[in-house]
């Protein structure tokens, strides 16, 4: 028996509460904790997590933290530590929830402004799937949105930079066109403003079948194989229009993102409105 259903989820109460400083944010996510017991605390970084999760336990709460840079093991240690009951606050990036079965979550709080409405739905929408009421709340101050901006110069480096990293990986590359050096070091050599540009670049290059990624035994680090090693930066068949449309996108959605946040009528009907129901 499969039931679809739309956006409208009315068990939960959404809020957007204007913060001026990390300590007022801290100061409600706590008052969110005592009241509401149970639920997922969302932050844009593994640097803030880290501080939110040392925050609250330096006042007695048991959480877990949760995020990308943890060793495989760790994170699902954590993940069961949560599902099974055992702590009833995770603080983690987006990389949390995905296959998290636990229907009692009361409270979802946004520490950190989300880069689109689709990110902030899909999480918030964790909280009370047993259908019971839950709690979400997200702490906007604008100065937050420079974090996702930053994410979005990261996964659109445009052509420039997709291109002076094939040059980049052409200098590098070994007899056999490999090249075995870490995004960081890789990043030197062009002209991207973050590594992360650099990761999407390959990302692009990969895809196009320009390179092909390889696991080196013994490091978490992965090489790239260029498999048309002849080609010159300028050579590269790009779809430029194709990335300026992606990169317009994301930037749109944040701006959407930023006017749900300021927006004056229910924001469940501004949802509905926003995916067209």
């Amino acid at each position: 028996f499969v039931t679809v259903t739309g956006f409208e989820r009315p068990n939960l109460s959404l809020c957007v509460t204007q913060v001026a400083s990390m300590k007022e944010k801290i100061e409600r996510l706590e008052k969110i904790i005592k009241q509401w017991k149970t639920g997922i605390v969302y932050c844009s970084t593994r640097k803030r997590v880290k501080e939110v999760h040392e925050r609250l336990q330096s006042f007695g709460y048991k959480a877990i933290a949760y995020h990308g840079g943890m060793e495989d093991r760790e994170r699902e240690m954590a993940q069961n530590a949560f599902i099974d009951k055992t702590f009833d606050v995770a603080v983690a990036t987006n990389a949390f929830g995905m296959g998290i079965d636990r229907s009692d979550v009361r409270f979802v709080v946004h520490v950190d402004v989300p880069g689109s409405l689709e990110a902030y739905y899909q999480e918030a929408g964790r909280a009370g799937r047993d259908r019971e009421p839950a709690y979400c709340e997200l702490l906007f101050n604008y100065a937050d949105t420079a974090t996702q901006e930053f994410f979005i110069e990261g996964s659109n480096p445009g052509s420039e930079v997709i291109r002076s990293t094939w040059g980049a990986l052409m200098s590098q590359a070994d007899d056999q066109h490999e090249v075995k050096v870490t995004i960081k070091e890789l990043s030197e050599w062009t002209c991207a403003k973050n590594d992360m540009a650099v990761s999407t670049a390959i990302s692009v290059l990969s895809r196009a079948r320009y390179i092909e990624r390889f696991d080196i035994p013994g490091s978490r680090m992965r090489g790239s194989r260029l498999l048309q090693p002849h080609l010159s930066p300028d050579d590269l068949e790009l779809d430029e229009q194709g990335l300026a449309r992606k990169e317009a996108s994301d930037r749109q959605k944040l701006k959407s993102m930023v006017e749900f946040c300021y927006a004056d009528i229910c924001r469940q009907v501004w949802i509905l409105e926003y995916f067209g129901e």
